[in-house]
């Protein structure tokens, strides 16, 4: 699912923003989570893959938050993406009804 919408957007995310943009697309019925956070779950899972999994599809930017891009993105952008990358206002159900 993360993987799913980091390609859509094609730039970094957090996890909380990956969740948010997941929920808005209908993406979160793609994985079973029932637990009151799950964009922290989710972080923990790509932070862990990515640390554990050389392989892995995900690369982390920055810290606090750490953002997260897909390997073939950042591999297209010549490995070179800013640290203190901006990530623009995502849109919730509420800004835009």
């Amino acid at each position: 699912m993360a993987q799913k919408v980091l390609n859509d957007e094609k730039q970094p995310l957090t996890a909380s923003e990956i969740w948010k943009i997941a929920v808005i697309k209908g993406y979160e019925k793609l994985v079973d989570s029932k637990g009151k956070t799950p964009w922290a779950t989710l972080g923990a899972l790509i932070y862990v893959d990515v640390r554990n999994n050389p392989s892995s599809v995900f690369v982390p930017i920055g810290a606090r938050p750490k953002r997260f891009i897909l390997k073939n993105q950042a591999e297209s952008l010549g490995g070179k993406i800013p640290e203190n990358t901006k990530t623009p206002q995502i849109l919730t159900p509420t800004t835009i009804l």
